[in-house]
């Protein structure tokens, strides 16, 4: 996405480096298990426990942002991989 915006001469903005179908932390890491084919024994820890624990620090676990890549899409730029299956069966080679 980098080399895109750098070599495009219509990519004159800021642009979000996001995938194009973002997901949460827990799908992110239930994905990761499913593909390595490993059972997901973390148990999700309560918002009000990490706030117990890590004070202000928490926000950096707890807050989230919505992106997107709409824009770069318009430009004319294509993901190597659509969805997070894809990109984690590349990954690990499953």
């Amino acid at each position: 996405m980098y080399k895109f915006v750098l070599e495009n001469e219509r990519a004159n903005t800021v642009y979000n480096h996001c995938a194009p179908a973002p997901v949460t932390n827990s799908q992110l890491t239930r994905g990761v298990a499913g593909v390595l084919h490993r059972p997901l024994w973390l148990p999700a820890i309560p918002a009000f426990a990490l706030r117990i624990l890590l004070g202000e620090m928490r926000a950096v676990l707890l807050s989230s942002t919505k992106t997107s890549a709409d824009k770069i899409m318009d430009l004319g730029f294509q993901f190597q991989f659509n969805n997070l299956q894809d990109a984690l069966t590349d990954i690990y080679g499953q």
